[in-house]
């Protein structure tokens, strides 16, 4: 019963890391309620979901050239920063007694939380920065360090981070932090793997499931910032328009949104169509004006609901009545 939670908050992990990051939230309380200690628990969870960080990172490549060419972004330095300070966290971790560390626990995830909830409050309409070449390296230091001890957040604390140096592209904000936490992660790993403090069964099953996670198919609006499946879904697509438009691939600018109504529970399997018996009872009421308020789209058609046909002549409809009440 315990392994099934541990593969559960594998796949869960790994379904909301390819969103936005968090998984560690579910990864560190299985293990912790599977009997492993709590210093176990957290390098086990770490090397556990570091392979699909790693095949995420992979699937930002594109996008991650882009924001290392930023000339705000020293990447080289940043990578040596994360790969010491994600080592040095882990030995840091080692070092703690176990009893230490599982009192500081519910401190750790109290401030994972909050990371979480407010990690992303700068403003995003300014490519103000606010610390200097010397800031964002020593505050890297901080990060990395955090991320090879706990991590947990690790993933907003870093786009926090970022948006501290002026960045505001989400994609590539998110392309850099999957590299700098792979980084820090991947000597972290090294470390607990020589620590004797990996527990490998629950390790391979977490693994397992946060890699199936990773490939679960995207929400119903999910977009290339938070899911690199929508960005793989989107080449596909510029690959056959190439056909009719020759050229257009290198003017895309690496946003994609996807929806996939179907999906949505919400919509119970369909798009847009009245039930039974709401045809009957107010069906052609959705186009009727409240006030100044002028109701348009193909939700108002009675002839082509669904349809962008209903789209297209319900707009126009909408548009005469406003035109009539001037």
């Amino acid at each position: 019963m315990s392994l099934l939670l541990v593969l559960l908050a594998g796949f869960g992990a790994g379904f909301i890391n390819a969103l936005a990051g968090g998984g560690s939230f579910l990864t560190f309380p299985s293990l912790i309620s599977a009997g492993l200690p709590a210093i176990d628990a957290n390098a086990t969870s770490t090397i556990a979901l570091f392979p699909a960080q790693v095949a995420t990172t992979y699937a930002y490549r594109d996008t991650l050239q882009q924001s290392l060419d930023d000339p705000r972004i020293n990447g080289k330095i940043l990578a040596i920063i994360s790969l010491v300070g994600g080592l040095a966290g882990a030995l840091l971790l080692l070092a703690t007694p176990e009893s230490l560390f599982e009192r500081s626990v519910p401190y750790l995830l109290g401030i994972a939380t909050l990371v979480f909830a407010f990690g992303m409050v700068m403003p995003k309409d300014t490519e103000k920065q606010f610390v200097g070449p010397v800031g964002i390296l020593i505050s890297q230091v901080f990060v990395s360090i955090y991320g090879g001890y706990f991590g947990g957040g690790i993933g907003i604390l870093m786009l926090a981070a970022l948006t501290l140096y002026g960045l505001r592209d989400i994609v590539l904000m998110n392309s850099l932090k999957m590299l700098l936490a792979s980084l820090m992660n991947a000597t972290a790993t090294a470390a607990f793997v020589f620590s004797g403090r990996i527990h490998w069964l629950e390790a391979i099953v977490l693994s397992g499931g946060s890699i199936a996670g990773g490939y679960t198919p995207s929400t119903p609006y999910s977009n290339a910032a938070t899911n690199p499946q929508v960005t793989t879904y989107a080449k596909a697509f510029l690959k056959k328009l190439e056909q009719v438009f020759p050229g257009i691939t290198p003017q895309w600018t690496g946003r994609a949104t996807l929806s996939t109504p179907f999906r949505d529970p919400l919509l119970n399997l369909s798009y847009s169509y009245w039930k039974p018996g709401q045809y009957t009872s107010f069906g052609g009421y959705e186009g009727v004006p409240q006030g100044n308020i002028h109701f348009a789209g193909e939700h108002c058609s009675q002839d082509f609901q669904g349809f962008m046909e209903g789209g297209a002549a319900e707009g126009i409809r909408a548009a005469k009545e406003i035109l009539a009440a001037i």
